[in-house]
């Protein structure tokens, strides 16, 4: 266990560090671990409240219902607001997190709505008692529950029920708006009651014997089948409800506003050279970028007709076999050609430089000049 002392001095190396989200990509061969390293420094250093901002502002740019979400107290983002801080800083979720993030972000945004209905309810109904949120889901279960209720005392009351009366738990749920919410109040409406019947039916708790004593044990079983029905059918719908659920639709983000946090150096004077507008880079089949510190020059291709895209101070979608970068040992002259150079000539200058080639990361920093975007 680790002391108090050793958690000081993890939280003060913590500080002096600022967390670069873009790194978390899943290309990344150390993906995993660094991901891994980034929500525990969020569990430590992250604060509940900030969370909650930062889901809501996922929520905004998402398209999704960020007023419901409002209505929550902090407490509710512990989890999810590690995941929305990692996705806002342009950060990667590993695909096995992907299905519970958008279940658990549908969960808390049903939670929301239903708030925001009981407030409304309870601004048209000012001077009567205000119902609690746990109140109102629960009524609406109820009402759920009173159809299968009134089926039970028919199998109480009667030796031979008509079973063309019996309802459809499925029906009945999915006629009523069921929702993952409405199906733990309907477990906990019936689960206490099949362990009884069950009880009862085995002998093996006295209170739930005479409780049940005037029943035989072929109506019990039928009484507990039927409550088992209902669960189940509980559980059926809601997970059918959320596989037909449309998918988040992404709203779309601008090319400026993607390459808001790209890195790049506006011009170098003593080369003569300057960085065409950032936003060009997206869409763009190629791009070509000097670095004045490293003294390269870096070609980046697309990997798919969807052109190059920008994440952060990364490019993204890059063909790692065409994109390459060489060490230039006169800038001065070779800019010069570049620069003078059109989309023919541009197939072979990276052969005309007598340099060892290598394959760029794609990320960009203050010391690289943006030469040419081609569409």
């Amino acid at each position: 266990m680790a002391t108090a002392k050793t958690r000081k001095r993890y939280h003060d190396l913590v500080k002096k560090r600022k967390i670069d989200y873009t790194s978390l990509n899943r290309e990344d061969p150390n993906f995993q671990n660094r991901f891994d390293g980034a929500m525990m420094d969020l569990h430590y250093e992250g604060k509940e409240k900030e969370f909650k901002k930062q889901t809501i502002a996922f929520a905004k740019s998402n398209d999704i219902d960020w007023k419901a979400l409002n209505t929550l107290e902090d407490r509710y983002f512990a989890v999810i607001g590690k995941y929305t801080t990692i996705l806002n800083g342009g950060g990667q979720l590993p695909e096995k997190y992907e299905i519970g993030f958008d279940q658990y972000m549908q969960e808390l945004v049903e939670l929301g709505q239903v708030r925001l209905q009981e407030k409304q309810e309870a601004k048209s109904n000012e001077g009567s008692p205000t119902m609690t949120v746990q109140d109102h889901v629960r009524a609406q279960a109820t009402v759920v529950s009173e159809v299968f209720d009134l089926w039970i005392d028919t199998l109480i009351s009667t030796n031979r029920p008509d079973q063309k009366q019996k309802p459809d738990p499925v029906r009945v749920m999915q006629s009523s708006n069921f929702s993952s919410v409405h199906r733990n109040w309907i477990k906990r409406f019936y689960s206490d009651e099949i362990e009884d019947i069950k009880s009862a039916i085995e002998g093996t708790d006295q209170e739930a014997k005479e409780a049940y004593a005037g029943y035989s044990k072929a109506k019990l079983k039928r009484i507990q089948e039927f409550l088992t029905e209902i669960i189940s059918a509980a559980e059926m719908v809601s997970k059918a409800k959320k596989a037909t659920r449309k998918p988040r639709k992404k709203k779309e983000v601008s090319a400026t506003k993607k390459v808001e946090k790209l890195k790049f150096q506006a011009q170098d004077s003593t080369l003569g050279i300057a960085s065409e507008p950032p936003a060009n880079v997206i869409g763009a089949s190629q791009v070509w970028v000097y670095n004045t510190k490293l003294r390269k020059l870096i070609k980046f291709v697309e990997a798919d007709s969807k052109g190059i895209d920008v994440s952060g101070t990364t490019l993204k979608n890059i063909s790692t076999e065409l994109s390459a970068q060489k060490t230039v040992r006169k800038p001065k002259d070779v800019l010069g050609e570049f620069m003078k150079a059109g989309k023919v000539k541009l197939r072979k200058f990276m052969d005309s430089i007598k340099a060892v080639e290598s394959k760029p990361t794609g990320r960009l920093n203050e010391h690289c000049v943006i030469l040419k975007t081609i569409k």
